[in-house]
């Protein structure tokens, strides 16, 4: 039974506290503590409610946290939230809210957290070490050519072993998870969440033999550039030469826990937020 939530939100982009008081009191009637950012103290007045000025400890301190905003915001929060082993719950008041689990019409729903009606999926998440940072993706680890720069050159390595060269302006390294964002779009297939494995694809290709390849995700990959590129992990941008060093990806021992309350959800969002937008 849920008995301490963490809310969280993005404090430096404009959020809606009008959905955030409503998300409390759907909760006020039951004997549930809410931490709070500090940040909107004197707009919030609630017994329940517990402010705090550390993320950190508000989450590890937490059964599970709450994050209102779109899918940037639950990409961030779940991958903080990994870190404690606490799942997440998303409210979307973004945009599409993909990777939501509930709309902010839909409040009544929390009640269903007290119960204990609920279910939680595992995304894996990669760790993604290059120019000697070490990151971690949830969606996807991109690498896009400089809109000023020329075609790349790219080299797939498995276990230290080439097994694919191609020309393009960009390579695609996306999770079950992160398969329906720009690796869709990049014509790669939608994976099964279930799947432990990546899909690699390639960014307007000049082969057009050349096809998206799916690669076990608990063994290394390595992939191999050179030039001015713009890495992204998860929509966050960095401009990086990259001089033919070795990007490594693999499989993080941290997992992302998301709270649903129905089974096959993510099917049911493709059907809702991607097919019926065309």
């Amino acid at each position: 039974m849920i008995k301490k939530l963490a809310f969280l939100f993005d404090e430096k982009k404009e959020y809606n506290l009008e959905i955030i008081e409503k998300a409390i009191l759907a909760l006020s009637n039951d004997s549930v503590q809410i931490f709070l950012s500090s940040k909107i103290k004197d707009f919030v007045k609630n017994k329940n409610v517990i402010f705090f000025d550390d993320i950190n400890s508000a989450v590890s301190n937490s059964d599970m946290a709450i994050v209102f905003g779109g899918d940037g915001s639950t990409i961030y929060f779940s991958k903080l939230c990994a870190g404690f082993n606490k799942p997440v719950l998303g409210i979307n008041t973004g945009r599409i809210g993909f990777l939501s689990t509930i709309e902010k019409s839909e409040l009544n729903k929390l009640r269903l957290l007290v119960d204990g009606n609920y279910i939680i999926e595992n995304h894996l998440l990669l760790e993604v070490k290059y120019n000697k940072k070490s990151l971690f993706v949830l969606n996807e680890f991109s690498i896009i050519r400089n809109p000023l720069s020329r075609m790349m050159d790219f080299e797939v390595y498995k276990l230290g072993e080439k097994i694919s060269s191609f020309r393009a302006d960009g390579v695609i390294v996306a999770t079950p998870t992160g398969s329906t964002a720009y690796s869709l779009s990049s014509g790669g297939p939608i994976i099964d969440n279930d799947a432990s494995c990546v899909v690699i694809t390639p960014v307007c290709p000049h082969e057009i033999s050349c096809r998206p390849i799916i690669l076990p995700c608990d063994q290394e990959i390595s992939i191999k550039t050179q030039g001015d590129a713009v890495v992204n992990i998860d929509g966050t941008g960095d401009f990086a030469k990259l001089n033919g060093e070795m990007i490594t990806i693999k499989k993080s021992n941290f997992t992302a826990k998301f709270i649903r309350f129905d089974k096959n959800h993510i099917y049911k969002n493709i059907e809702k937020k991607i097919l019926k937008r065309g």
